[in-house]
């Protein structure tokens, strides 16, 4: 096991720039790992836990909450599962806002991925890690297994109790949150095919100091900056979010909605040609407008041997924050569009 060490220039020409909503894609030697950095304590950035009532798609989960990047949580039971009986509903561990909207007072075998009112991150377990700190307990999300905890890998121990199941131990993509030794970044997202073994490994490269997988499979959804990374096949009741205090998420939301509706929804209504073309070509200046923002608000990454692994993105300037998710937010609309029009 080693450390990959990331060489940044923009960290190094701006140090005290706050990131709090940074993608990052790195290969790492098993592993792509696509996530998200948000800064503990930050003014521009708010990191909560959002839930529903209903299962719904995450977009529409983080427009209700003002949400620009989000990921799904924890593990519930959907109403396509038999056992489930038609329901959506979570017997797991949440926290919003101080109040406990837990199934029960005992975690058990689960842990809980939480932070205090200041947002600084712990783990919880009943009668094992924090014991006495329910009651500092802010916002929270419980799951299982814990992949990391002060370091350690944790999954050996769940597999020798038989808490893994064939779904768990076999490679497949995979969500995580995770915290820094320091307590002072939280990151999640999502990683390529691998074993929940290899994750934690990978995890600690990346300097995750407490790790906890996240629910995934069929449930996966991943938002960043308002376009969907992973779209679910199945909607979900719960997510990690973060929301800026430069874009307001409902009030862009609505103004896209009245500008879709006036002008390509007509478009059904045409020559099947037209709105082929129109719908076609609107996706590929979105397309080019969002690549040129990225490249230009990007930088590369290199391990210790100067070999390219990946890139970050942080963007600072809250009008072209904006710009960003207004193209994103109005691509999937044309997606959506062009799956109706049968393209």
């Amino acid at each position: 096991m080693y450390k990959i060490f990331l060489i940044s220039i923009i960290s190094f020409l701006f140090p005290l720039w706050v990131f709090a909503n940074q993608f990052t894609e790195i290969k790492l030697d098993t592993v792509t790992l696509k996530y998200v950095t948000y800064k503990v304590g930050s003014d521009d950035y708010s990191l909560d836990v959002v839930v529903s009532d209903d299962a719904k798609a995450l977009e529409e989960i983080a427009r209700e909450n003002g949400a620009i990047t989000a990921i799904n949580g924890i593990f519930f039971c959907p109403e396509d599962y038999t056992d489930c009986g038609g329901k959506n509903y979570t017997i797991n561990e949440r926290f919003v806002d101080w109040e406990d909207l837990s199934f029960y007072d005992d975690t058990w075998e689960r842990w809980v991925f939480a932070w205090d009112n200041e947002g600084i991150p712990f783990l919880f377990r009943t009668g094992f890690i924090n014991q006495d700190r329910r009651n500092d307990i802010y916002e929270w999300m419980g799951n299982f297994p814990i992949l990391l905890s002060a370091w350690k890998n944790q999954i050996t121990y769940y597999d020798a109790v038989g808490l893994l199941d064939n779904k768990m131990k076999v490679a497949g993509p995979r969500h995580f949150i995770c915290s820094n030794e320091e307590k002072d970044e939280i990151i999640f997202g999502r990683s390529s095919s691998i074993s929940l073994e290899g994750l934690a490994a990978e995890l600690w490269n990346i300097g995750c100091y407490d790790a906890l997988n996240l629910d995934a499979g069929l449930s996966s959804y991943y938002i960043y900056n308002g376009r969907n990374l992973v779209t679910g096949q199945r909607k979900v009741i719960d997510a990690f979010a973060i929301s800026s205090k430069h874009v307001d998420v409902k009030a862009i939301e609505s103004r896209l909605d009245r500008a879709f509706q006036k002008y390509f929804e007509p478009l059904k209504n045409g020559p099947k040609i037209r709105w082929i073309k129109t719908v076609e070509a609107y996706k590929a200046a979105f397309a080019e407008a969002r690549k040129n923002i990225y490249e230009n608000n990007s930088v590369d990454l290199y391990d210790n041997n100067w070999k390219d692994i990946g890139y970050e993105i942080d963007i600072h300037d809250p009008k072209t924050l904006n710009t960003i998710y207004i193209v994103n937010s109005f691509e999937k609309r044309l997606e959506r569009l062009a799956r109706e029009l049968g393209r």
